[in-house]
């Protein structure tokens, strides 16, 4: 395994800058992800460190080695596409050893490593199946050992769940996960979807036109965002605006439409903020402080959660009930909200 690190990586495509100015590195043996919107830069930053597309200037090392002159071919790395692209005429042991016939790998060693390789995604005994045989979630297993199969120092992943449903999605989340606890190779997975993020990754880097925005832990990023790009992408959120009345040691009070609110952050008396409070923040009950009067007007009932859009003063609100047995509100009533000041993260307005 490898760690990646870029340093002030660039590539525009005719005026439109596509990756501008990103610094980044990746720890050995570390599953991180690249997030952010279609168009922000993720994927190019992947096809650079791939070799696949150059860049305009900036390094690219593995480990201490730079690899910008290095051809793809060389830089052993193992390739995970959204679409599959297995070879329909060839069986799944064929598909997962071609690259080892490519780079001369004997027919025995060949044979074991395809066999340990469909063993690790959980494909034994279907070496012998074609793609059209193949459920989506199973062709997607295939491309995985293929690129385990050849022993790679950095994996790279490219959408890879984009294709199937929602719950062959949920599985193959917790397969990857277990393939990289098993294996410890240094992974990068690009996707836009931050369920993916959050639920598999050691750290996120969150894009937006070309820059990245934040890195952290998946928990740091949610419940931490630096900005508002960052609160509203990853996850749902209700945004209050308001002015800092207070500003006391990291917790400001805001003059807002719903009264004042207490909440933490970074910023001095007189300026316009921004309220980032998430939908599970907000419970029914009263308190002395962050009490918010609210009118339910609609419900959607999810089984082990309830989702209730409230009005209020500072318009609808989105509040997500965790026990939705424990309380019973339907459209229309009438309702107090509370929330605590550790869970109101305020931000500078952009």
């Amino acid at each position: 395994m490898v760690g990646v690190r870029i340093e002030a990586l660039r590539k525009a495509y005719g005026d439109a800058p596509a990756v501008d100015g990103v610094n980044l590195e990746i720890e050995r043996g570390e599953l991180f992800f690249l997030l952010g919107p279609s168009g922000c830069g993720k994927t190019t930053i992947l096809r650079m460190i791939a070799g696949f597309v150059e860049p305009d200037s900036g390094s690219i090392y593995f480990d201490d080695r730079r690899m910008n002159d290095v051809p793809p071919h060389k830089r052993n790395t193992g390739m995970v596409f959204q679409n599959y692209a297995l070879w329909p005429h060839m069986t799944v042991a064929e598909n997962v050893g071609y690259g080892l016939e490519v780079r001369g790998i004997g027919r025995e060693e060949r044979r074991e490593r395809v066999e340990k390789s469909l063993t690790i995604v959980r494909m034994e005994g279907l070496g012998e199946r074609f793609p059209h045989q193949l459920s989506g979630g199973q062709q997607q297993r295939v491309a995985l050992a293929r690129a385990l199969v050849l022993e790679p120092d950095l994996i790279l992943l490219d959408e890879p769940l984009s294709n199937l449903d929602a719950k062959l999605r949920v599985e193959l989340r917790e397969e990857i996960k277990r393939i990289h606890r098993e294996t410890g190779i240094t992974t990068l997975y690009v996707t836009h979807d931050q369920k993916e993020a959050l639920s598999l990754a050691q750290r996120i880097a969150v894009l937006r036109a070309g820059r990245i925005e934040q890195i952290g832990p998946p928990k740091e990023l949610y419940y931490h965002p630096k900005n508002r790009f960052v609160a509203e992408f990853l996850g749902e959120t209700n945004m209050i605006e308001g002015t800092v009345a207070e500003a006391t040691d990291g917790r400001l009070t805001l003059r807002t439409k719903l009264g004042l609110i207490e909440g933490r952050g970074e910023a001095a008396p007189g300026q316009d903020v921004v309220c980032c409070l998430r939908p599970e923040a907000l419970r029914p009950g009263h308190s002395d402080r962050n009490s918010i009067r609210a009118r339910v007007v609609e419900t959607l009932y999810l089984g082990e959660v309830e989702i209730l859009k409230v009005e209020s003063a500072a318009g609808v609100l989105k509040v997500l009930l965790a026990n939705p047995r424990q309380v019973s509100l339907r459209e229309g009533d009438e309702c107090t909200l509370c929330f605590a000041p550790e869970d109101a993260v305020i931000l500078r307005t952009e």
